[in-house]
């Protein structure tokens, strides 16, 4: 049966099929539908497999994705798709994608494992949202618009450069994702931090543990067997420091008992709050040193000022935000020429900071935008000659899942051509 195989792939690759796909999915024989997985690839059938389809699409190598993980198949510049991102938490840990929580509690990827190092196409499956998903996702289909926007930006975190969209449920997202996927930290056109907090399973976290040495866990977190896990992050950084204390905020009750989260603990929180809140750009991002617009989406809970607070390279300067206190969902724009890296307090790049009669402040997500005209890439040019507006709707409510109280709105001033 392999050498019938090999000699069907063998002929694939004599015809134009390879020239007329875009992607080629390669599965492994399975119990799920659509063949998932790719084998064990220190065996000799599964390599010759591997060898078979990389013959077929000599030079094109790359638009092959597998159905599960090999290092065999990624030094060829094959790619991979997984599935279940409805299940935004899960992949954590994940050796293959990179995927940790730090000492910190803060979810990390380390861009230096195979599938990132080898520039393989990275994929997803984003697809259970209509009526047949109710009893496995949820009572009803009130929560489905939350979950997707959360699966989305968790397809984002984990460096994703395709995501199958089977539900298209808030169809306004499709723009940005356009932008996002496929970018790294050489060709994004913006980072961004998603405050958000969920709790993973102590015990199953530690049994997918992948890294050496192994995380260490708290008292707290051993006691509770929970490790509160802050943030979606793509090459922007939240972290708490001396002075820049911050805790979760705005809870969301989770729809499902999803598998990984911890038995007591069925919240999310998509909001951080304190009276002032650190932030570092990675300095490998292309847009160090140009000019930016940092968009701040904010609950306006406490009256007063909320303050952009960076070093533009002569001072450091303060740009403040009045807060109303009437509770909504809002988002500031800042557009500033310059910042200099690394100059605040803890080697934050910019924070944000409660004014003086200001009891605190809540953020939920912070993005930073190239502002010069012009940006260009291996695979894309973008310009700012038309405004794209981006609109995310989703349901949020206090440990109860109702309709939200305001859309996020967020402005992307970049239209993509491909080149």
């Amino acid at each position: 049966m392999v050498r019938q195989f090999r000699m069907f792939v063998s002929e694939i690759g004599k015809t134009e099929i390879p020239n007329l796909v875009r992607n080629m999915y390669v599965g492994y024989a399975s119990g799920a539908y659509g063949d998932e997985g790719i084998g064990d690839d220190t065996q000799q059938h599964v390599r010759e497999r591997l060898d078979g389809w990389e013959s077929a699409f000599r030079g094109q190598e790359t638009k092959i994705y597998m159905g599960g993980p090999s290092i065999y198949g990624f030094q060829k510049g094959f790619g991979m798709r997984n599935g279940m991102v409805e299940m935004y938490p899960y992949k954590i840990p994940d050796a293959d994608l990179g995927s940790y929580v730090d000492s910190k509690g803060y979810l990390r990827t380390d861009e230096n494992t195979p599938i990132h190092q080898y520039s393989c196409m990275l994929g997803d499956v984003n697809e259970a949202y209509g009526t047949a998903s109710v009893g496995q996702y949820g009572p009803s289909t009130k929560s489905f618009s939350y979950r997707y926007f959360m699966s989305m930006l968790r397809v984002l975190q984990m460096r994703c450069t395709y995501v199958h969209d089977g539900g298209a449920l808030v169809p306004e997202m499709a723009p940005f994702l356009a932008l996002e996927l496929g970018r790294t930290v050489e060709d994004a056109p913006d980072v961004w931090a998603f405050l958000n907090t969920f709790y993973m399973r102590q015990p199953y976290y530690s049994g997918l543990d992948w890294q050496n040495p192994k995380r260490t866990y708290t008292e707290t977190e051993t006691k509770s067997r929970a490790i509160e896990t802050k943030n979606f992050e793509r090459w922007l950084y939240q972290r708490d420091a001396v002075g820049y204390e911050t805790t979760p905020d705005m809870p969301i009750k989770q729809a499902i008992k999803m598998w990984m989260i911890a038995g007591d603990k069925y919240t999310d929180y998509i909001a951080r709050t304190g009276k002032k809140i650190g932030f570092d750009l990675d300095d490998r991002w292309v847009a160090i040193g140009d000019s930016l617009a940092l968009k701040i989406s904010y609950f306006d809970k406490f009256s007063g000022e909320l303050n952009l607070v960076y070093h533009n390279g002569t001072a450091e300067t303060k740009i403040p935000q009045t807060l109303l206190g009437d509770g909504k969902l809002k988002t500031a724009t800042f557009f500033i020429s310059k910042i200099k890296a690394n100059s605040l307090p803890n080697n934050f790049d910019f924070a944000l900071e409660a004014g003086t009669n200001t009891e605190k402040i809540v953020v939920s997500m912070v993005r930073v935008v190239q502002a010069k005209q012009g940006v260009v890439s291996t695979t894309r040019s973008i310009t700012t000659s038309a405004v794209l507006p981006m609109v995310i709707s989703f349901l949020i409510g206090p440990m109860q899942i109702m309709p939200f109280i305001q859309q996020i709105r967020t402005h992307l001033k970049l239209p993509v051509t491909v080149s």
